[in-house]
């Protein structure tokens, strides 16, 4: 899904800032402050023949990400590295099955998938190739389950990290992006799809409240 920018802030330390919002997931801040005389020339001399290192990649000091997509179902996934805590948020049509598998492009990658169906049980799978795959143990807890009008909202939370090799481990340090496919059913159960397509989610980095977490 496309972001809308907030309005150019001027940051209080040099450099190009950016960072999601707490409450909009596709709003994004953005802070700037170029460097002048002696601060231009100290920060020309620190920077010149130097290559970057992770350590200097955007974000990489940050502890909180969000992302938000919606392709088909709605995606939000807010991850707090600091208390190893996953927030993923997922909305469909009430009476039908959808679902959400991360970190894929198809089927056949075979990804863990939550699956809500339309009496909104949520269970996970590691889906086959053209098949549901295998039914995989909870590792999600159901904080909230709504239905208003003709939508179905969940309010999932987990480990950051996947239970096992069949779970997904978010990794938001090592890139920004995550495919993932989504697909709508025509009925309560899991079944053969109405619709499907692909989506990415885009993880930005949340600025810490006293500054500059997110600079890049």
């Amino acid at each position: 899904s496309k972001h809308r920018f907030a309005p150019l802030r001027r940051s209080q330390e040099v450099g190009c800032f950016i960072a999601g919002d707490t409450s909009e997931f596709d709003l994004v801040h953005v802070s700037f402050k170029a460097p002048h005389g002696r601060e231009a020339f100290a920060l020309h001399q620190e920077l010149r023949g130097r290559r970057p290192t992770p350590q200097a990649l955007c974000g990489s000091d940050a502890q909180r990400f969000l992302g938000n997509s919606n392709p088909l179902v709605n995606v939000s996934v807010d991850l707090d590295l600091l208390h190893d805590v996953a927030t993923i948020s997922l909305q469909g049509p009430k009476d039908v099955w959808f679902a959400v598998g991360f970190n894929a492009l198809t089927m056949s990658d075979q990804p863990w998938a939550i699956i809500v169906d339309g009496n909104g049980e949520v269970t996970e799978r590691k889906l086959g190739y053209h098949q549901p795959g295998t039914l995989l143990k909870p590792s999600v807890t159901v904080v909230e389950s709504q239905v208003v009008g003709s939508l179905r909202s969940v309010l999932l939370t987990r480990s950051v990290k996947g239970a096992s090799p069949d779970y997904y481990t978010f990794k938001p340090l090592d890139g920004a992006e995550i495919n993932f496919i989504n697909a709508v059913g025509s009925g309560p159960t899991l079944s053969y799809h109405q619709h499907r397509t692909i989506g990415q989610l885009t993880l930005l980095p949340v600025a810490a409240a006293s500054g500059a977490s997110g600079a890049c």
